[in-house]
């Protein structure tokens, strides 16, 4: 299986984050690193190209889609939280009181909904895992807070790649023109409202990708 193939199907991520679970287990920093270097040495052109020829095996769902606050929060903040207490495992509560820490205090309702949004951002990206509606920081979210900002930015650009929602935006350009609206068709007018900027935010992200030209993509997807 070469890396690209493995880096899909997330067999080797998964192994090690059931693993993880056991509190006597000795984490692999070293092979995660290689097998991270090993797929960021591979040119985007043969994800963007991965995705373009993917066959198509389920629909687009709700929960498929981006909904976050800010794509830090989801990303680097909450696995650095999670790395500084130690990845304990924590609850949508607990994850909003980590990211809330600007001492105002908000209840329950409120620390549930943004810790849920933004470890789901970060569960879609594969930096955390669920098991039972607690959530750990995963292998590629202990591999990712060790590599340095243009690794990481690099990095984003390939889990974005692999993302459900993101890599079928991607097949679908190869038709033609995308109109998001009728692609999410799923949604209901409010929820498509207010996922729409995370999504561009999203496709800002990798038309910043140093890597790739991504305008050429872009171009075809219009949010109305």
């Amino acid at each position: 299986m070469d890396i690209l193939e493995m880096f899909y199907n997330r067999v080797y991520e998964n192994n090690i984050n059931f693993d993880m679970l056991d509190y006597d287990y000795s984490f692999p920093i070293d092979d995660m690193l290689s097998y991270v270097r090993q797929f960021l040495a591979v040119p985007v052109l043969q994800f963007v190209q991965y995705d373009l020829d993917k066959q198509i095996a389920d629909p687009i769902m709700p929960q498929d889609v981006f909904q976050f606050s800010s794509l830090e929060m989801g990303t680097y903040i909450i696995c650095r939280k999670l790395a500084d207490i130690g990845n304990p495992g924590v609850t949508h509560v607990q994850a909003g009181k980590l990211l809330l820490d600007d001492g105002k205090t908000r209840n329950d309702m409120a620390y549930r909904k943004y810790g849920e949004n933004h470890l789901k951002t970060a569960e879609l990206l594969g930096l955390i895992f669920n098991l039972s509606h607690t959530y750990f920081m995963s292998c590629m979210g202990t591999a990712y807070l060790e590599l340095n900002h243009e690794e990481q930015q690099n990095l984003l650009v390939r889990l974005l790649l692999r993302s459900k929602i993101i890599s079928r935006f991607i097949k679908e350009t190869k038709c033609g023109t995308v109109n998001a609206r009728q692609f999410l068709y799923m949604l209901s007018d409010t929820t498509y409202a207010r996922r729409k900027s995370n999504l561009k935010c999203l496709f800002e992200c990798l038309k910043e990708s140093r890597e790739y030209d991504f305008l050429p993509i872009i171009r075809k997807i219009y949010f109305p």
